[in-house]
């Protein structure tokens, strides 16, 4: 089992064309347990039912060295 901390929230773009990630202050963050073998459109469908949005929603993730 592994678990992956998600965040809800979007990307926005300064006058000097930074990129910073805002965070939904109502909604946040969440744990979500997955399996090794989760494919990666399994995990987008369990974090759009846990924050009860709809799947056409885009996601953007940082992959950690462990």
């Amino acid at each position: 089992m592994v678990l992956i901390y998600v965040k809800s929230g979007e990307w926005m773009s300064s006058c000097s064309e930074e990129w910073s990630f805002v965070v939904d202050k109502e909604r946040r963050g969440r744990m979500v347990a997955l399996e090794t073998t989760t494919l990666l459109e399994q995990l987008k469908i369990m974090v759009c039912e846990d924050y009860g949005v709809n799947h056409n929603v885009e996601f953007s993730y940082k992959m950690v060295n462990q």
